[in-house]
């Protein structure tokens, strides 16, 4: 969920603070420093770089501030939130109920703020002590923005996207991919598929279809992501780059290889290529473990050489290498067969790339 570092005027009460307390200004500039690299790394999504900060702007803040200020309910909040996003639920749990009581203390039981809190909340008690009460949690957030925006709302989708895709990443629950699905389709018909925040919506439903095996309904909505984007054939970011990965797998797992190219080319236009040895692909099938080695528990791997050639299909693959069996030769050269690759580029043409190895492990599970 968004943090709400990012609708806080910490920073626009801090001159007041300064004139009131001119003893305070080395406490209130490492407080400002805290929090402004908290809100940097959060905003580009390093949470392990954030985490400090959060807890560091939060100790710094709450004498500054008024433990029961508004202000410090949210750097609580912030705190809390960081936790939660690296799943660390038991150390989030004290922090986002402190947050709770005090913005329903300072905004009442039914602000809008409190939305995200409740979320939070929800994904903690699923987490630590089997969603006894996480429902109630999610039902109140969803009823606070029913009650402000209405049910057909782009706030309300909005809101619905986010949550929902939380409560499935971080809460494992079910009912989050209906959220998402009810928020994309609001989305969708209020906005079109070109907006972002439609892409957005279809982007995760893409994934969460992906993850059922329903490959079908995966391509449509990962297509109408990909139409949000400025430009399609040049991703820019890194959900520009997933969608046309996952496209990559979606075509070949329908049996449309040819289809998967395109995705394969914008993947390597703006992928910089640095090693044959370190050149991952796209896509891949696992090798079938031989019969008679499995019968006889024989382990051991094969490296494989080839050729990527300038859609990302492998050529000429051979065997340079062999550990255990001579059994799983065959199988690894029919596995590296189905992978695909983003292409090498160089000044802007896609060529190929010899020497590329990959590793075929045969292990047993024991």
């Amino acid at each position: 969920m968004q943090a709400l570092s990012q609708i806080l005027t910490i920073l626009l009460v801090m001159s007041s603070i300064s004139d009131a307390f001119p003893n305070q200004e080395e406490d209130l500039a490492a407080f400002k420093n805290a929090y402004l690299q908290y809100e940097k790394y959060f905003t580009e999504g390093n949470l392990r770089e954030s985490l400090p900060q959060a807890r560091l702007a939060y100790e710094l803040g709450l004498p500054l501030l008024g433990g029961d200020s508004y202000e410090a309910c949210k750097l609580a909040y912030n705190y809390g939130n960081n936790l939660v996003q690296l799943r660390r639920f038991k150390e989030a749990l004290p922090k986002m109920t402190e947050a709770l009581d005090c913005l329903e203390t300072n905004q009442g039981a039914d602000s809008i703020e409190l939305a995200p809190v409740l979320m939070d909340l929800g994904h903690v008690d699923a987490n630590i002590n089997r969603g006894k009460t996480r429902m109630k949690l999610y039902n109140r957030a969803f009823k606070l923005y029913e009650r402000n925006y209405g049910d057909d709302s782009i706030e309300f989708a909005w809101f619905s996207v986010k949550a929902g895709k939380d409560m499935m990443y971080l809460a494992r629950d079910r009912q989050g991919a209906k959220h998402l699905k009810t928020g994309f389709e609001i989305l969708w018909s209020k906005l079109g598929e070109q907006d972002s925040k439609t892409g957005y919506a279809a982007y995760h439903l893409g994934k969460h279809e992906i993850s059922s095996k329903r490959y079908k309904a995966a391509k449509r909505y990962l297509l109408i992501a990909l139409a949000s984007f400025d430009n399609p054939d040049k991703p820019s970011s890194t959900i520009e780059l997933s969608t046309h990965a996952f496209l990559v797998l979606v075509y070949e797992e329908l049996g449309e290889g040819d289809l998967a190219t395109q995705h394969s080319l914008a993947i390597g236009r703006m992928t910089p290529f640095e090693s044959t040895q370190e050149y991952f692909p796209l896509y891949k099938k696992p090798a079938v473990y031989p019969k008679s080695a499995l019968h006889q528990r024989n382990e051991g791997y094969v490296v494989v050489q080839f050729t990527v050639d300038e859609n990302g299909f492998v050529r000429e693959p051979r065997v340079i290498r062999v550990e255990g069996d001579k059994a799983f030769e065959r199988p690894a050269l029919d596995a590296v067969k189905t992978f695909r690759y983003a292409p090498r580029f160089v000044d802007g043409e896609a060529v190929a790339v010899k020497g590329v190895q990959n590793k075929i492990t045969f292990s047993i599970n024991k």
